[in-house]
């Protein structure tokens, strides 16, 4: 009883030490200085364009009128294929958030050739090029009912292609489904590699991509993330350069990690030079259209 009572008195003891000594601390972490981001896309038969913007401190507050006032609405853009050069026109696309993009009209996207980005914004230049690869045919695509869940209109869609037999193919996937969706959208995990499936013919499924700035709040069962029977489905099968595959594919596995303290850290793949965050990208592609009709 004695030593029942003693250890008693020592566990006590020591959470009278713990909670005595906690004490509240705020820490001030500074904000890193604001770097310019670009987005920018050039594809085969399509006029160039680009997103520039702004970074914001992690813990600031997000809100749309924040995310537009950090767009940068007088940059000098400039985009040349090595022979044509044409300046960027900044304006408002509705349609695509930020809402304020800058387009190209001279100059179109063709498979195998380079282009050359000069964005000169707040005082500072940066640079980048790319490539658009020429493009890898799709074999064929299809909707499959997904058996797992008890919804038998739900499933995704599968396509078929044969990989080049030179290693160094990389991809990456969009869908649009008609009359819903407003553009093409990604899903996550859209790009790929061709290490492990260098020469062979490759099947491979995918589900909806997502527009971020729908409203799932109802979709307790995530039944978005499928298509539906019934939808029209249009597929685009993107072939990119390395370079390119490298900056998504580490956005993606930044984003995979969350906020799990424990992820490793990853550093994003930028082809931007000057010091500026971002993407210039080339893209050649294949479609297919799919009515998705009842298949398992």
């Amino acid at each position: 009883m004695k030593k029942y009572f003693l250890n008693i008195i020592l566990i006590f003891s020591t959470l009278l030490m713990i909670f005595s000594c906690e004490k509240e601390i705020e820490v001030n972490l500074p904000d890193g200085d604001p770097k310019i981001v670009i987005e920018g896309y050039i594809e085969q038969d399509s006029f160039p364009f680009l997103y520039i913007t702004r970074s914001t401190p992690y813990f600031e507050e997000v809100t749309l009128a924040t995310l537009i006032n950090l767009v940068v609405k007088n940059a000098t853009v400039t985009v040349s294929d090595g022979q044509l050069s044409e300046t960027l026109d900044f304006i408002e696309d509705t349609t695509q958030f930020p809402y304020f993009k800058y387009q190209g009209k001279v100059i179109k996207g063709e498979p195998g050739k380079k282009y050359y980005l000069t964005v000169t914004a707040e005082g500072k230049t940066y640079t980048s090029i790319t490539t658009i690869p020429y493009p890898v045919q799709l074999d064929s695509a299809n909707f499959k009912v997904d058996k797992t869940i008890d919804r038998d209109s739900l499933g995704f869609l599968w396509f078929y292609f044969v990989d080049p037999d030179t290693l160094g193919n990389y991809y990456r996937l969009s869908s649009m489904v008609h009359n819903q969706d407003r553009r093409f959208f990604h899903p996550f995990a859209s790009v790929a590699e061709d290490k492990i499936i260098n020469n062979q013919f490759v099947e491979f499924s995918t589900y909806r991509g997502q527009d971020p700035f729908a409203n799932f709040e109802n979709d307790t069962n995530n039944y978005r993330w499928y298509f539906r029977v019934g939808d029209t489905i249009l597929f685009k099968f993107s072939s990119i350069d390395v370079r390119t595959y490298n900056f998504w594919n580490t956005v993606e596995l930044d984003y995979a990690g969350g906020d799990n303290p424990f992820s490793a850290p990853i550093t994003i793949r930028t082809n931007i030079e000057g010091g500026a965050l971002g993407i210039w990208g080339g893209y050649a592609y294949d479609t297919d259209t799919v009515i998705a009709t009842y298949r398992f």
